[in-house]
């Protein structure tokens, strides 16, 4: 406190200040909330008590505390020092009992300081998670206790099956698809082509029909799949709960929280991560079973909001419960929620908004397990979010980046992300193009994922990671084709193998090689040749990403006008060449159109057309369905997978029954039967003190 023009002057842990009086009379009344940012304090101002000096011979005088209409009262008498402390002590205990604000103040003011002293109690070493079930799944290389060398070997250990093709893998229920479409299919033996275009359709296998049909019914009576016919997932879930979450955003967070927990299985583990102004861990990983489940939602739901954001405090912290793990499931995840600016890490923005190569592969390696990378999905939640850094964070992790628009959507997001995880059917896609005699191979078009291609363009890869069930993935491959002296038979051009794991057994696969010919003819005769409609698709959907990820690098250095020249341009382009199916082509210039009503001015951009545009990126070069706008069913059905879709559903309906008007009346009834329960106990309190007049106001209330 400092003086200030006659007045005491309080300075709150979030920086504001007020006048001591003011600000305590506040607090008496039980309100522990920053009236400008409403910041919740853990330090609160409190005011002396009153001095009733009925004796003013102050050289020759003690006090003698008392309680009178529940107000500490002190009168000075002749006693000694020890006994008026002692007084002094009883009176105040004895009016903090009668009083119940007073109640609620301590209660609050302890729970803080059980707060800080469980954060100085946390483990440095993340080593506590909850021991995986062998026995419901024996014997598949998951569950041991393992030094960095141990790993080393067994990871070398894993059996590949060098001489496997596609119908053994098919076996065990994992078969990829692979299709390879030419944008035409015949040219001239005696012409040369630089620029030859064929397109690699990627498809991950589907749900086998068995693992469609065993499930079961968990604590909650909800239909769960049977975890022995999928991978088990190990998922941390980082939440953001600073001042600017509270009320309603809070409470749409612990919903959304409670589906994601009745939809895990006992062999999924979860680990809950809370940051504010620090971070914290707030549920080791453990097994969703019946006892997990009701861990995690006691934990979620004594969840308050307070401080600033530490979004990457919360991230590192979310990244070492999974770093220090003693045992693993074969797939990992970790989802962040924000809504608010980083306020601790500004000094590091330029590096998280721009990273380099070597901080790009950095950062792949510190989130793989084996040859699997753990991805970051971001959702950025609400208008006032970070979506630059929070889109960043995604992009190199593998991830992707949601945008929440509208808040009640957060349910249903989370519900499209876990609809994913829980559907992992393939890891470490590994696609390898090879090029035949006399073709060059000269580059990959695969949007946000890891290419290599040979110096002498005799081979390539691409990195896909995991896919989920029935999700699919498009490649273009740019080719140089020589000329030939004569016509000839179809000739071989390019070889497209897959290697992939599965993730139940952790066995390596190789898919069939598929070799791709072309029919070199003397003439085409003149006649124009038909462009490949699949073909003409991706790379429409190339090019549209590519105007959305210009458009906003304008916007970024502030020119909105250029950034609306390139989104136009991109619009009368896709106009124009439309073929066969419009769908796509529609879809796509609807999605420039909302782009550009948020690209309007920087006012407009800033507040909501930065994380539009972030999402859409992310979507589109990633190939997988996001969340963004303020409508559900807008956008976020692309590259939606059935399994997506199923929990969408789910989420929606059982929302929809939530908001029921039997559901709404049966919530309605608890609580008012708790709050009369605690105004009884209130009124019982007050009644010993002669203060039952203040609980009149409530004798004819309806709850």
């Amino acid at each position: 406190m400092k003086p200030g023009h006659g007045h005491a002057i309080f300075t709150a842990e979030c920086s504001h200040s007020f006048h001591f009086p003011c600000i305590a009379s506040n607090v008496r009344h039980g309100n522990l909330i920053c009236p400008v940012c409403r910041a919740k304090w853990k330090e609160v101002p409190w005011q002396v008590p009153v001095v009733e000096a009925e004796n003013t011979d102050i050289g020759t005088t003690a006090t003698t505390p008392t309680v009178r209409n529940g107000n500490l009262q002190i009168r000075r008498r002749h006693n000694n020092p020890r006994e008026e402390e002692a007084a002094l002590r009883t009176a105040e205990e004895e009016q903090r009992r009668l009083d119940p604000v007073l109640r609620i103040l301590d209660d609050s003011i302890a729970s803080f300081r059980g707060h800080r002293q469980s954060c100085s109690q946390e483990p440095t070493v993340y080593d506590d998670d909850e021991p995986l079930d062998s026995n419901l799944r024996p014997n598949e290389g998951q569950t041991s206790l393992l030094t960095d060398d141990d790993r080393e070997f067994e990871f070398k250990g894993l059996f590949v099956d060098n001489e496997g093709t596609s119908d053994r893998a098919g076996g065990s229920g994992r078969k990829m698809r692979i299709a390879l479409h030419p944008e035409v299919d015949a040219i001239a033996a005696g012409e040369a082509c630089e620029n030859f275009t064929v397109l690699v359709h990627v498809k991950a296998p589907s749900a086998s029909e068995d693992s469609k049909k065993q499930n079961y019914e968990d604590c909650e009576g909800n239909m769960v799949k049977d975890p022995g016919c999928r991978a088990p997932i190990d998922l941390v879930t980082v939440l953001d709960v600073s001042g600017s979450m509270s009320g309603t955003k809070l409470a749409l967070l612990k919903r959304a929280m409670a589906f994601v927990i009745s939809n895990l299985s006992p062999e999924d583990r979860l680990s809950v991560v809370v940051f504010s102004s620090t971070a914290k861990r707030v549920l080791p990983l453990k097994r969703m079973g019946s006892d997990g489940q009701r861990a995690a939602n006691r934990v979620v739901e004594r969840l308050l909001c307070t401080g600033g954001t530490n979004i990457a405090e919360g991230l590192r912290k979310g990244a070492k419960v999974l770093e220090d793990r003693r045992q693993r499931n074969p797939v990992a995840s970790i989802m962040l929620l924000s809504d608010g600016q980083d306020t601790y890490s500004l000094s590091s923005r330029g590096a998280i908004l721009f990273p380099s190569d070597e901080q790009r592969r950095n950062a792949r390696q510190s989130t793989r397990y084996g040859q699997v990378q753990i991805p970051v999905h971001a959702f950025g939640f609400g208008i006032d979010h970070d979506a630059a850094t929070m889109h960043a964070i995604s992009e190199v992790s593998g991830g992707t980046f949601s945008f929440i628009q509208a808040e009640s959507l957060v349910q249903d997001a989370f519900a499209q992300c876990i609809g994913g995880l829980l559907s992992v059917v393939v890891q470490d896609v590994r696609v390898t193009v090879s090029a035949c005699t006399g073709t060059k191979l000269k580059s990959f078009h695969a949007g946000s994922y890891e290419t290599c291609l040979a110096e002498d363009g005799s081979h390539g890869t691409v990195n896909l990671g995991d896919l989920y069930a029935e999700e699919e993935r498009d490649i273009l491959v740019e080719l140089k084709l020589p000329a030939v002296k004569s016509a000839s038979n179809p000739i071989n051009v390019i070889s497209v193998s897959c290697f992939f794991k599965d993730p139940i057994s952790q066995r390596s696969f190789h898919s069939r090689e598929q070799s791709f010919s072309i029919l070199r003819p003397e003439t085409t005769g003149g006649a124009p040749i038909a462009l490949n409609l699949e073909v003409e698709k991706e790379r429409n959907r190339l090019r549209t990403a590519q105007a959305i990820a210009e458009a906003r690098t304008l916007a970024d250095q502030g020119e909105i006008s250029g950034a609306q020249n390139v989104l136009q341009n991109a619009k009368i382009e896709l106009q124009q060449i439309r073929t066969g199916d419009h769908s796509l082509s529609l879809a796509l210039e609807a999605e420039i159109t909302e782009i550009q009503a948020r690209m309007t001015n920087k006012q407009t951009y800033e507040r909501s057309g930065r994380a539009f545009v972030l999402s859409a990126q992310s979507s589109h070069f990633r190939q997988r369905a996001t969340t963004r706008g303020e409508s559900f069913e807008s956008y976020s059905r692309e590259y939606q997978t059935p399994s997506m879709a199923d929990m969408v559903m789910r989420s929606q309906t059982l929302s929809a029954t939530a908001s029921s008007p039997f559901s709404v009346s049966t919530a309605t009834s608890i609580s008012a039967r708790r709050t009369s329960e605690k105004l009884a106990k209130i009124a019982m309190l007050r009644k010993s003190c002669a203060r039952v007049s203040d609980l009149h106001c409530f004798e004819n209330g309806g709850f």
